[in-house]
């Protein structure tokens, strides 16, 4: 024979089960009848259960309506994450943008009593699966190469409220957070066609990495726009975000003949290492080469000559994300997906604004 619980222990069930979202209608909860069939009860030993978190402010009882969950206990029970490859990367100095989307998003849900946590998307077999035993109510996963692609459709189809970060994407029926690359990319290149370069390099990640190939489009833009020829022989393929990659870049741009008098990285780290690179050999950084970077990092802000970049602002793009996550899980009606573009900035520093000898 079973044990049989008394109205406390019912009470703390319905307690957890409000937090891990295992009711489908909320704020509201099913009938007395389906809850004593749900944990095996009577009806009236429901009826004390709920009366009993009804007295602590967990839920309200409406005559002719019937039983919601209080505002203030829904929201302490959402719990968010952020979805990445691998976490370490989210946290350390190299990949610095996660952790700062990932603070964001802290922040923003911490001021209305929700949760954040952090998943690693591989192994991908088992995301879906740890995602429901963590209680998690929805995710944000960048959209940071084509494979995560078939992730994110998995989650939105399994009804995991899922919002897409870091890239446009033309699926209009996925959420999604994106900073205007290709707005950056003609932005930081007019800004060194403006100060007279005429070859300018560009030296991105490959083109599976979609936010850094946007850029690229917006670096070809301004380019073309500007009635040059696109030289294939300016452009530099790195494999991360570092300032190593970008120290190998200024190794391979000095082996060639003529240095381009303008270069733009799609990353900070990336121009600080090519910048150390050209300023081994004496190269005279911006009245022989001018560089321009992406994301506004301080180790662009601190070096010397400081670097000029492109402005982004990667807490508000996590805040962003979990405001839009709790759109889809609190709304009651259809959500209809939406696209949110952060924008981007121009940043003027030394690497590009010629210091005037007296």
């Amino acid at each position: 024979m079973g044990v049989i619980m008394d109205a406390s222990s019912i009470a703390t069930e319905i307690l957890n089960d409000i937090h891990s979202r295992k009711f489908n209608l909320l704020p509201q909860l099913p009938p007395e009848q389906e809850l004593a069939k749900q944990y095996t009860v009577s009806r009236a030993r429901i009826r004390d259960a709920l009366a009993e978190l009804s007295f602590k402010g967990v839920l309200s009882r409406e005559k002719g309506r019937g039983t919601f969950v209080s505002e203030r206990i829904l929201k302490r029970s959402i719990k968010f994450a952020l979805v990445f490859s691998y976490i370490d990367e989210i946290f350390s100095g190299r990949n610095s943008y996660y952790g700062m989307v990932f603070q964001g998003m802290k922040q923003y849900l911490g001021s209305m009593g929700c949760e954040v946590d952090v998943l690693a998307i591989e192994p991908i077999e088992t995301l879906q699966q740890r995602i429901n035993l963590s209680g998690i109510s929805g995710v944000v996963i960048p959209y940071a190469q084509e494979k995560y692609g078939s992730i994110i459709r998995t989650l939105r189809d399994s009804g995991i409220a899922t919002v897409v970060i870091n890239a446009s994407t033309s699926d209009a029926s996925i959420d999604h957070v994106y900073h205007d690359n290709l707005t950056a990319g003609a932005l930081a290149t007019r800004h060194l066609l403006l100060q007279g370069c005429q070859n300018i390099a560009f030296v991105g990640l490959p083109e599976e990495r979609i936010s850094a190939w946007e850029r690229f489009k917006g670096y070809k833009a301004a380019i073309v726009g500007n009635g040059l020829i696109l030289d294939k022989t300016l452009h530099f393929t790195v494999e991360e975000y570092s300032e190593a990659q970008g120290y190998q870049a200024g190794s391979e741009m000095l082996k060639r003949q003529v240095l381009p008098d303008g270069i733009f990285t799609v990353s900070d780290f990336i121009a600080i290492g090519i910048m150390k690179r050209l300023l081994e050999v004496n190269v005279k950084i911006p009245q022989q080469v001018k560089i321009i970077g992406y994301g506004n990092y301080d180790i662009g802000k601190y070096f010397h000559p400081g670097l000029s970049t492109i402005n982004i602002t990667p807490e508000i793009c996590g805040s962003k994300a979990v405001e839009l996550l709790l759109d889809i899980v609190q709304k009651k009606v259809k959500h209809c997906p939406q696209e949110i573009e952060i924008p981007v900035s121009l940043i003027e520093r030394e690497s590009t604004v010629n210091v005037k000898v007296a």
